[in-house]
C-alpha cells in the first residue's frame, strides 16, 4: 500500500509509517472474528495466547539483554509462531482440540508429537503461511527454524539472533506455561551455546 523500497519487519518503522489513525483502527479490528472459535472451549484458546504472549515477551527481552537489540522483531516472531495451532484448532476441529488438550495435560512435546501425528508441525505450517503473506523472511525463517541447539549453534552469527532467540524464548514459555520443568537443563545448555549466559541471568529473566 505504502510502496515501499523495502521491507518493514521494524515495529517502530512500520507504527512511525502507519501514523496515529490508522494505528488505531488495526487496534480496534485485531480481533478473531466472534464466530470462528465459537464453539472451542475457553480454557483452549486461553492456554493458547497465554504460551503465545509469554514467548513473544520472552523473545524480545532475550534480544534486549543478550544481542542488545530492541527485539521488535523477535517479539513479532514469538507472537506469528503459533498460529499454526489456530489454523488447526479451526480446519481439524475436536480431534486436534482433545489432542491438544491432551498434550498440555501431560507436559509434552507439541511439536513432536503434531510431526509424529500429521507429518509436520505447526510451526512450519506457520511459516508457510507467513511465507505466503510476504512478511519479510527472517522472521518466516525463524519461524520455521528447527529447534534443535547443535544446529541454531552452526548459524553464522548476523542469521543466528532471530531463530536463537525463539528457541529459548519456546522453553521458556514451555517452562513458565506448559510446566515442562525437565526443560531447564535444555534452556541452560542453550543459553550458554548461543550467548554464553549463564543460569544466574536466565533466573533472573525468568523472575
Amino acid at each position: 500500500m505504502f510502496g515501499l523500497s523495502r521491507e518493514v519487519s521494524d515495529l517502530t518503522q512500520a507504527l512511525a509509517l502507519l501514523g496515529v489513525k490508522p494505528l488505531k483502527l488495526l487496534v480496534l479490528g485485531f480481533s478473531l472474528p466472534k464466530n470462528l472459535y465459537s464453539g472451542v472451549e475457553a480454557s483452549t484458546l486461553q492456554k493458547f495466547w497465554q504460551f503465545t504472549l509469554v514467548k513473544a515477551v520472552a523473545a524480545r527481552e532475550l534480544c534486549r539483554s543478550f544481542w542488545n537489540s530492541s527485539g521488535d522483531e523477535a517479539f513479532i516472531a514469538g507472537l506469528l509462531q503459533e498460529i499454526g495451532v489456530l489454523v488447526f484448532v479451526n480446519e481439524l476441529g475436536d480431534s486436534y482440540i482433545n489432542f491438544l488438550s491432551g498434550v498440555h495435560q501431560r507436559s509434552e512435546d507439541l511439536l513432536a508429537l503434531e510431526t509424529a501425528t500429521l507429518g509436520f508441525d505447526h510451526a512450519i505450517l506457520s511459516a508457510r503461511l507467513l511465507d505466503h503473506w510476504n512478511l519479510p523472511s527472517p522472521i518466516v525463517d525463524a519461524v520455521a527454524a528447527a529447534q534443535d541447539v547443535a544446529s541454531l549453534s552452526a548459524r553464522e552469527p548476523q542469521e543466528a539472533m532471530l531463530p536463537q532467540s525463539l528457541h529459548l524464548a519456546t522453553l521458556i514459555a514451555s517452562i513458565i506455561v506448559s510446566n515442562r520443568s525437565t526443560l531447564l537443563p535444555e534452556l541452560l545448555e542453550a543459553a550458554h551455546r548461543y550467548r554464553g549466559v549463564d543460569q544466574q541471568q536466565i533466573d533472573s529473566l525468568l523472575d
